[in-house]
């Protein structure tokens, strides 16, 4: 029984021991900070270090899922969850996304973790916003704003609340969060979010169909950028709102020359939505002005592009329904695993209770000194017996299961066997201890009364 509970324990050893692993620097950088938000960013970073579509985002994820399970650590395993939720947000899986974020977002607001319920908003209002459902994705926006700390951020949430408004339609409203960003980005003199939130106010315009309002915000909005740190993929946008504006104006040279600046950094930065929304822009203007081959030349790079977005979106689907049942297949794996560690233990507690157990028998037996009441050995005789029949159950539990295929009345078969086997052990065990015992106490009670009558003898003398 012995070597059979070693090879036991050690398969199970080995069948825990596989190594996941997650770069040294990243875990340094994770356990480094005391702030929770930057232990985000550090993940966030990691992540996603490339872009949206880095082919190796399932493998990290799905790594550090792993690290934190095996750390307990419940607020890791959490947040990365959150990224993944994004990230199939970005790749097309909306409802997918959704379905992740909202159990998370319960258990941080039963938390009162406000980075924590910060972080889902912006996981649900990217779902909401890339599923076109303007008012959710509204809803959510206004709901995340009394959890940021961060200025700037505040500032950027305003600027989607805008944006979303434009898209819309709500032009009111959107120029309302607009303003907001505005005041907040030059209260800190932040010339990048100045440029975004002048793009902005000039969008809500154009929504509107004031595209000669528009203009002098977005001449405002330029001229910032180009003081600012604003990246490639922003100024691409800024770009196309510019030749949105001069399309409404039917200022047609002006069209062209921000649609081409808008299309030229969209290919460097390959932002197939910019890139279709300049194209749309350029052949727009080439079939204003009656250029029909060139029309025709740039309405077919936006075909090409629409087609290549709709075949991204559908492979990100389907990658994601694949990235899902991984994480169900790694999530039944770690439950086994727990409920395996979980079994041991019990074993282990069993075992120490049996030796406790038969220890006091043994010792109540084996005593020259104490007398002891039968009524005693068979209350321990009992509670042996319940010990060694859990032990007996958990150490054949696994065995049972594979040969009754969970079937209960199976596994209550089994058991009844067990006990069947057990009891008459017990029986015969009980007998041997009860006899030993008489003889013990038989014994005892003989050398007190010779000790007794030699005390006596000596005291008449």
């Amino acid at each position: 029984m012995k070597r059979l509970l070693l090879l036991f324990l050690l398969v199970a050893i080995s069948c825990t021991s596989k190594a996941y692993i997650v770069p040294d620097s990243v875990l340094a950088k994770y356990n480094a900070p005391k702030i929770p938000y930057d232990k985000v960013r550090c993940l966030i970073k990691y992540l996603f270090s490339q872009d949206y579509s880095d082919s190796s985002f399932n493998a990290k994820a799905l790594d550090l899922l792993v690290y934190f399970r095996k750390q307990q650590d419940e607020k890791g395993t959490d947040h990365v969850q959150l990224l993944i939720a994004q990230q199939m947000a970005n790749t097309g899986s909306y409802v997918t996304s959704l379905q992740m974020a909202f159990p998370i977002l319960e258990k941080f607001t039963a938390q009162q973790d406000s980075i924590g319920i910060l972080q889902s908003y912006i996981t649900i209002i990217t779902a909401y916003s890339n599923a076109k459902n303007h008012a959710e994705a509204a809803a959510y926006n206004k709901k995340s704003i009394p959890f940021i700390v961060n200025p700037h951020q505040l500032g950027y949430a305003h600027t989607n609340l805008a944006t979303t408004y434009a898209e819309a339609g709500m032009t009111d409203s959107g120029l309302v969060y607009a303003q907001q960003a505005l005041n907040i980005f030059t209260g800190y003199r932040d010339t990048r979010g100045i440029s975004v939130a002048l793009s902005i106010i000039a969008q809500n315009y154009i929504a509107r169909g004031d595209h000669a309002v528009a203009l002098p915000f977005l001449v405002n909005s330029l001229t910032y950028a180009r003081s600012s740190d604003i990246d490639n993929d922003e100024l691409s946008l800024i770009y196309n709102v510019t030749a949105e504006a001069y399309l409404g104006t039917r200022q047609f040279d002006s069209v062209l020359h921000y649609a081409r600046l808008a299309s030229h950094l969209a290919t460097i930065t390959y932002n197939r939505q910019q890139l279709l929304l300049s194209y749309k822009h350029l052949y727009t203007c080439f079939d204003e002005t009656k250029a029909k081959d060139s029309a025709n030349k740039y309405f077919r790079l936006a075909t090409s592009i629409r087609d290549s977005l709709y075949s991204m979106e559908k492979a990100g689907s389907m990658q994601a329904i694949s990235f899902k049942e991984q994480l169900n297949r790694q999530e039944a794996e770690f439950q086994k695993q727990k409920a395996e560690e979980e079994r041991q233990q019990n074993i282990q507690y069993v075992l120490l209770g049996l030796c406790i157990i038969s220890f006091c028998i043994l010792f109540l037996l084996l005593s020259r000194s104490i007398i002891t009441n039968v009524k005693m050995i068979e209350i321990f005789g009992v509670m042996a017996l319940l010990i060694v029949f859990e032990f007996m159950n958990l150490l054949l539990h696994p065995f049972l299961e594979s040969i009754t295929h969970h079937s209960p009345p199976l596994m209550l078969l089994a058991l009844v066997a067990i006990a069947a086997l057990l009891v008459p052990l017990h029986h015969r065990l009980e007998k041997w201890a009860t006899t030993k015992l008489v003889e013990k106490n038989k014994a005892i009670r003989l050398a007190q009364a010779k000790k007794t009558i030699e005390k006596l003898g000596n005291e008449k003398i």
